[in-house]
């Protein structure tokens, strides 16, 4: 039975730590100690090793070389080929050596194998000398086969670049003129984009021979609240902005002579998404109209997460005084928070929100209590872009004086995760215009409208 010290314990093989070098000076001294008959050598009724005379010498070109280990024709016989076990004893001094046939992800891991294939590779750099070594066992007879493989390592030779010289003189267009479109929100836009040639002087074109034109957008410059497409060939540009974008998208393209590389130019332009001055004329009697019609637009960035229960607790008591005239309210809540097209979804697959934690309300607005008595909490999505702010036990997107107040509470609790890229105008023109298309019935024609804004900063 082999033993292993580690820390002043007497441990069995399989509890070992796998840290022998540790100890080597101490396991030597204690082989050395042991009688003959202790050692490694082979008991009566055992071959001996056969230890090969004639080490393999192979050439390690590029730093690398793979192949078959020599097995000598002893202990192998045609029956007991599928018996043998090949075992790298010596591992090489400046490289790694692997047998083919493990299961490990890393090839240089696997040291023993039943398949007689072998790959090594030098370390970085080195040129030399190296060696390693390898036993066969034949499993049936018991016979075991010793080598030595000497390899020579040549590194691979530097990488060499055929050399590559501009002989092209570039021409410089300094007439460029950007280009500027203007469209409508969840209108797209198109025209034919500018070339170099149209910056040049007539005397430049004149000149120019056999022309290719290639229109590209640049890669590093794309739109960010749109999609853009342009033909190579035409140059005909399509733009779409988001569905409720309102403001500049700026992106830029580049045209190249294919049959002239020293033409070509790179120019940008410049998306202006305009809102909607449509007059819409409606003629109602106010005069007597207890109607009224509220929109309360709360920025929902990080830097109001200390005022949002402060919000909750005092639109609370701002509701009460429309109670206390009686009035017939409706209170609708926006966020200023505005998320572009994930162009990766489809389009009824778009996140036009933000998650927001929560806990889950009954229809009277108290939580809904788990087997222990505690709120069971929950994920509510928090509207953006325009669109209402609502909750699941809500029957329409708005608060009427019916609504419990549990219910209104947390309805303008609307969390702190809205983007930077927001604009609490943009927010009320893409409800308005919601309305206008008749995408909800909130605004009521008898109903004066109040817009009122809670920020901590100001907006656009």
């Amino acid at each position: 039975m082999r033993l292993t010290f580690f820390s002043g314990k007497l441990l069995h093989p399989r509890h070992a730590p796998a840290r022998p070098l540790l100890w080597l000076g101490l396991l030597l001294a204690l082989a050395s100690a042991l009688p003959p008959s202790a050692t490694a050598a082979p008991t009566a009724g055992q071959a001996a090793p056969l230890v090969s005379a004639t080490p393999m010498r192979l050439a390690a070109t590029e730093g690398g070389v793979h192949g078959e280990l020599v097995v000598a024709p002893e202990i192998v016989s045609p029956d007991s080929r599928a018996d043998l076990i090949f075992t790298i004893t010596q591992e090489p001094r400046h490289g790694r050596v692997g047998l083919a046939g493990g299961d490990a992800a890393d090839f240089f891991e696997t040291k023993t194998s039943r398949l007689g294939y072998f790959a090594y590779r030098a370390a970085e750099d080195y040129a030399g000398e190296d060696s390693f070594t390898y036993t066969v066992r034949n499993e049936t007879t018991g016979r075991v086969f010793a080598n030595r493989v000497e390899l020579s390592v040549t590194p691979a030779p530097p990488l060499t670049l055929q050399a590559f010289e501009v002989t092209a003189e570039r021409t410089l267009i300094v007439s460029v003129r950007e280009v500027i479109l203007s469209t409508r929100p969840n209108i797209p836009v198109g025209q034919k984009l500018p070339n170099h040639e149209d910056f040049m002087t007539p005397a430049d074109r004149a000149n120019i021979t056999d022309a290719k034109i290639a229109y590209r957008l640049d890669d590093q410059s794309r739109p960010r609240h749109g999609a853009a497409r342009l033909d190579r060939t035409t140059g005909q540009l399509s733009y779409a902005p988001d569905p409720g974008f309102i403001g500049e998208d700026r992106f830029a393209y580049y045209t190249v002579d294919e049959n002239n590389p020293g033409l070509g130019v790179e120019n940008t332009i410049t998306i202006n998404v305009e809102p909607i001055r449509t007059v819409k004329n409606i003629t109602a009697d106010r005069s007597r109209s207890r109607e009224v019609d509220l929109v309360f637009v709360i920025n929902n960035s990080r830097s109001m997460a200390p005022h949002q229960d402060r919000i909750a607790t005092n639109l609370a008591r701002f509701r009460q005084l429309f109670d206390a005239h009686a009035l017939d309210y409706r209170i609708a809540v926006l966020t200023t928070d505005f998320v572009g097209t994930d162009r990766s979804r489809a389009s009824a697959d778009q996140r036009y929100y933000k998650e927001v934690r929560s806990v889950q309300l009954d229809h009277a607005g108290h939580p809904v209590l788990d087997d222990r008595g505690r709120p069971l909490r929950a994920t509510k999505r928090v509207s953006s872009n325009g669109q209402l702010v609502t909750l699941p036990t809500m029957d329409q997107p708005w608060v009427t004086p019916a609504t419990p107040p549990g219910v209104f509470a947390e309805l303008v609790r609307v969390g702190t995760r809205g983007d930077s890229n927001r604009t609490a105008f943009t927010a009320v023109y893409n409800f308005v215009a919601a309305s206008y298309n008749n995408d909800h019935a909130f605004l009521r024609p008898a109903a004066p409208t109040i817009v009122v804004f809670f920020m901590d900063e100001e907006e656009t």
